[in-house]
């Protein structure tokens, strides 16, 4: 029965998330999110995929561009940083809106 596990280390990432909100360790800001998860620095990802949120990332500047609606060449930045994160290892949780850290679009606890 794996369940019980995965449910109980989700709720334990959740706890550490709320403890390390405000230290530099956590973050629900989803340009902060994204570069993070694209320079490997995300250690947990929790994301809404019913939710999407379109635009660009320049990973030379780091900067992330956030759209309203879908524009040509945009990616859905909440998939960008979902991609990434497994590409360094991260893990990733799949939530409701209801479960959502702060009602946040993502949040992440951070490596450093």
């Amino acid at each position: 029965m794996a369940q019980p596990y995965f449910t109980r280390t989700k709720k334990q990432a959740l706890e550490q998330y709320e403890q390390l909100l405000g230290t530099g360790k956590a973050s629900n800001d989803l340009k902060a999110v994204v570069a993070a998860a694209y320079g490997g620095r995300i250690e947990v990802l929790f994301t809404n995929l019913d939710e999407q949120r379109w635009g660009k990332f320049d990973p030379a500047s780091e900067e992330v561009i956030i759209h309203e609606q879908e524009k040509p060449g945009d990616d859905d930045l909440l998939n960008f940083a979902a991609i990434h994160t497994y590409l360094h290892d991260g893990t990733i949780y799949t939530l409701t809106a209801g479960e959502m850290p702060d009602g946040a679009l993502t949040a992440a606890l951070l490596r450093y």
